[in-house]
């Protein structure tokens, strides 16, 4: 009897393909009960020229999946992936949809494929999405943005109450993103740059590798941060860049002190743009690793912008965001 109620639990294997690495769970009766993750990513897609990779990791991982669940008397009965696992570096590319884009546009794109080189289940494969209108001439392109994954957290977020109706999330990984939620609980645009790859290159691949530590700390000087907010503001990036050097030669300041003045310079650039296209305002929402959340925190404080953060809380809301969006599958 108790197997049987656990077989009809709604069990699924849950999967977020990123750059650099796959995180899979077991979800039964809405619970994430196991996880697993490996070393593997959309970047291996494009260094190897294939995703066999992806495919075996995968194949290995669910294999994995599926005999925990049997040790536990579940029963998985299909995959939901999200991510890069979706694009053309990933398991299949998906389109993206266009947005505006809530849980109910994003239940209804959801794609079912098999893939019989990776699990006999029936895999459910969420969309990206893409604001900013198509066709756009390449000097048009900053109205455009495109999304793999965060649409899941976006709605994981929602679901939770953590994100509300008309307010922004600030998603800090490789890449800064901020997306703009619609008083419906939608997300209807979103903006993106590079800050946080070009804030690793400076640090390693330019002369200020010796100005400040090789690794990203977990924690900034809150107050050496607003100086490279205020440098920046008042010189542009690439000047208060060079002040870090600056700080290295005549100042008697740590590692800790410049790489906090570097990362509130990259701050204040990527803000300003966000100001100027009307994503920040009342209502922020941090999400992030610590570190880099209470740096951004200080910088919004400096602009008179108060902020939310949800720090280290990604994967409990993109796991939220996959079991709404795939209810209709459980149902």
């Amino acid at each position: 009897m108790t197997q049987t109620r656990k077989r009809d639990s709604g069990c699924f294997i849950g999967i977020d393909l990123g750059t650099t690495t796959t995180r899979i769970w077991l979800i039964a009766d809405g619970t994430p009960i196991h996880r697993l993750a490996a070393t593997a990513g959309a970047r291996d897609t494009a260094r190897d020229g294939n995703n066999n990779f992806i495919k075996s990791t995968l194949r290995d991982l669910i294999a994995q999946q599926q005999r925990k669940a049997a040790e536990l008397g579940y029963e998985p009965g299909f995959v939901v992936g999200a991510g890069m696992l979706t694009s053309e570096l990933g398991l299949a590319e998906i389109p993206h949809i266009s947005g505006p884009a809530g849980k109910d546009l994003l239940q209804k794109s959801i794609v079912a494929r098999i893939f019989p080189e990776v699990t006999s289940l029936p895999v459910f494969l969420v969309p990206g999405v893409r604001t900013g209108a198509r066709g756009a001439q390449p000097w048009d392109s900053g109205t455009l943005d495109i999304m793999r994954g965060e649409e899941t957290l976006c709605i994981g977020l929602l679901e939770t109450g953590i994100l509300a109706p008309g307010a922004t999330l600030l998603n800090l990984g490789s890449h800064w993103k901020a997306i703009a939620i619609d008083g419906e609980g939608r997300i209807e645009k979103s903006f993106t740059d590079l800050s946080g790859e070009l804030m690793l290159a400076a640090q390693t691949h330019t002369v200020l590798a010796s100005a400040v530590p090789d690794q990203r700390p977990t924690h900034f000087d809150l107050e050496w941060v607003l100086h490279g907010v205020r440098g920046e503001k008042q010189s542009g990036l690439s000047r208060a860049l060079y002040s870090v050097r600056m700080l290295e030669l005549g100042a008697q300041t740590s590692a800790l002190d410049r790489i906090s003045y570097l990362i509130g310079s990259f701050i204040s650039h990527t803000l300003t743009q966000l100001i100027a296209k009307s994503f920040v305002h009342d209502h922020v929402v941090v999400c992030g690793a610590t570190g880099i959340v209470e740096a951004w925190k200080a910088a919004l404080t400096e602009y008179g912008i108060e902020a939310k953060d949800h720090a280290e809380g990604t994967e409990t809301a993109f796991i939220r965001g996959l079991i709404a969006i795939s209810q209709p599958v459980i149902e």
